[in-house]
């Protein structure tokens, strides 16, 4: 997933992070970030990744292997584990777990 410079700034707030901080998270320049975050300049995938893992700690998506994402508020949402979907109480447990880490967020 290719974030947008609104998006970085919006997750850099969220974690109270400074623009030095996340450059020093991801070795990109303080100044790069704040060209992202301006928008005078494309955030690249390369860049993008680095973001992504220094806020989650996650591994970037294989472009061979993108997927969409769904809100998990849509009943119509297919959710896998490990290539197996998800039963609806399992699905629900799930949503209240989100729920919870994200009104902790407020």
């Amino acid at each position: 997933m290719l974030l947008s410079g609104e998006q970085i700034k919006q997750l850099r707030n969220a974690r109270r992070m400074s623009q030095v901080d996340l450059s020093r998270a991801t070795g990109l320049s303080a100044s790069l970030i704040s060209s992202y975050e301006a928008g005078t300049r494309n955030v690249t995938q390369e860049a993008s990744d680095k973001i992504a893992i220094a806020f989650n700690g996650i591994t970037p998506i294989n472009p061979a292997e993108r997927t969409q994402t769904a809100d998990l508020d849509d009943d119509k949402t297919l959710v896998k584990m490990n290539g197996i979907p998800l039963m609806p109480a399992e699905k629900a447990l799930l949503k209240a777990l989100a729920k919870a880490m994200l009104d902790q967020r407020k």
